[in-house]
């Protein structure tokens, strides 16, 4: 007789079950408010196999075939254009990002190297295709004496290591505009050019070191390079002039400040009143807004003394903390790190006043041999089981009580972390409830009375992969996935009365989360639903060594 056996299993722990990969995704660009098909070359993409951005998008599988899936995606007519992530995640776990840009523009593939035979561009238009190694990419576009238009090129900010290079030549063959690095963008170029002839401008794209094979798309058409500055409704705009303290711009603390450095070597001055023993934080926003400033900071007490500053390593955020000695009117300076200035160097300042202040960092797991472990960029978890995190605290002037918070609301051990204490190791309990498949996200916040805590961030897990990029992806978010414990591959089994039968049963344990210590267990498997007459041991065990 012949017949199949059902397994039941359970574990306790997760090992080594291979997750979604991504190798490709086309198209790099997805354009709003109309459905696009996404096609994604990798691994393990079977199954119940879903789609996640880091913008608002629907999307519905079409079809999933282990190495390839097919997604059609529809964007809001009115996503703005920006570089966003997506992953795949299904009932074993989820993907590392890819990097995709949110764009409008229709497409067109580069198809000239010839300097003398250009394709012509047809504006507004995007160009997406791979550099040329020992060559440059040639084009025209047609513009009328007075027209504006603008070439920007996405390489870099897409996670390639491309280094494009752009010139443009009017018609009359001289070269007006060129722009390789860029102070914001890193090594993806960009311009705006006024037209000062009518007629057909010849446009060069390469790649600066001649290094080809790195992907790339260049926008092509009449839009603004920097975005508009977003400020809350209680900001202070410093007024001019300002350059000495005598001229300070006053404000209270709590609010918002904007300035601008207006020319090289120029200073901005604030003014506050403190109170003795309050603790003052003051952090500085450019880069991350399109300004190429490098912003110092320097508070100075009423004699006109520097007592602190701020965003002297220019590889770090910038954030000026002090305990202010003493009650009085104090003067915050700021200024141009290498003393540059123009229309560009404009700054946001967010400034707050209590008494100390804790940064929240995720501390890396270790492996069997004690060395860091990365840190996740995603997380995964077993229904019923706990995920454990340690963070650290660095303290400033503060040394009581923080509770922390997750955005999901599950149960957590360790929420209460002690006065002094330097880490917290929390264990985030998931419900027996919850269904493999499932997506969440998990935000860990701090909150203490009077007291600035930096939320978590993620951030610091793409320097591996990306650490090649100006400005690394914002991570405050982490996706944290609901996973099958294991997974159980068994062929039929043929039987004959009497005579005994080997069935060998193949298991997949689950992977360890991203920066934790695998930890194996045994598996428990138990026998049901066998055939009346046929018997079995009531339990078998996989060792943890073992993965049948």
């Amino acid at each position: 007789m012949r017949g199949w056996i059902s397994l039941f299993s359970l574990l306790s722990v997760m090992s080594a079950m291979a997750l979604p990969s991504l190798n490709t995704v086309q198209p790099s660009a997805w354009a709003p408010g109309k459905p696009v098909e996404i096609r994604v070359n990798g691994d393990r993409l079977a199954g119940d196999l879903k789609l996640w951005t880091s913008f608002p998008a629907q999307s519905e599988l079409i079809k999933a075939e282990g190495k390839q899936a097919v997604f059609r995606v529809t964007l809001p007519a009115n996503t703005p254009i920006q570089v966003g992530m997506m992953r795949v995640h299904n009932a074993e776990g989820i993907s590392v990002p890819w990097l995709v840009l949110v764009d409008p523009l229709e497409d067109v593939a580069p198809a000239s190297t010839d300097r003398t035979k250009p394709q012509a561009l047809a504006w507004p238009v995007a160009v997406a295709g791979t550099l040329p190694g020992q060559a440059s990419h040639w084009f025209t576009l047609d513009a009328k004496a007075g027209e504006r238009f603008t070439i920007e090129v996405y390489s870099e900010r897409l996670a390639a290591k491309g280094d494009p290079m752009i010139r443009l030549f009017d018609p009359n063959g001289h070269e007006v505009d060129y722009a390789d690095d860029d102070d914001v963008r890193g090594s993806d170029a960009a311009l705006m050019h006024e037209a000062r002839h009518t007629g057909t401008y010849l446009l060069e794209l390469r790649d600066v070191q001649y290094r080809g094979g790195q992907s790339y798309r260049m926008r092509v058409g009449r839009f603004e390079l920097w975005p508009d500055w977003i400020l809350p409704p209680n900001t202070v705009t410093e007024k001019e002039p300002n350059d000495q303290a005598a001229q300070a711009t006053p404000f209270n603390l709590g609010q918002t400040l904007f300035g601008h450095i207006e020319k090289a070597g120029a200073r901005d001055h604030y003014r506050f009143t403190g109170v003795k023993d309050q603790w003052v934080q003051f952090r500085a926003h450019t880069r991350r807004q399109g300004s190429p400033a490098y912003i110092v900071l320097k508070l100075q007490d009423a004699a006109g003394k520097t007592i602190q500053t701020g965003g002297t390593d220019i590889t770090k955020p910038v954030i000026l903390r002090h305990k202010l000695p003493a009650g009085g009117v104090y003067t915050l300076q700021v200024e141009e790190y290498i003393r540059h200035g123009g229309p560009r160097h404009r700054y946001r300042l967010d400034t707050f006043a209590g008494q100390g202040g804790v940064v929240l960092k995720l501390k890396p797991g270790q492996d069997a041999k004690k060395k860091p472990l990365p840190l996740p960029d995603r997380l995964w978890a077993i229904p019923g089981q706990q995920l454990a995190l340690t963070l650290q605290l660095e303290r400033h002037q503060y040394e009581g009580g923080v509770e922390i918070q997750s955005s999901i609301g599950w149960p957590m051990e360790g929420a209460s972390v002690p006065e002094k204490a330097k880490e917290q190791e929390l264990k985030l309990s998931i419900p027996p409830t919850a269904r493999p498949g499932e997506l969440h996200h998990l935000e860990l916040i701090g909150l203490a009375n009077d007291i600035y805590v930096d939320p978590v961030q993620f951030t610091e897990a793409f320097r591996n992969p990306w650490g090649h990029m100006m400005l690394l992806p914002t991570l405050s978010v982490i996706p944290l996935a609901i996973i099958e414990p294991v997974n159980l591959q068994m062929n039929d089994a043929r039987l004959a009365a009497g005579a005994k039968v080997k069935v060998r049963v193949n298991t997949r344990r689950a992977a360890e989360p991203v920066g934790q210590q695998p930890d194996r267990k045994p598996i428990t498997l138990r026998l049901n639903n066998l055939p009346a007459g046929v018997t079995a041991p009531a339990k078998l065990e996989v060792p943890a060594d073992k993965e049948f």
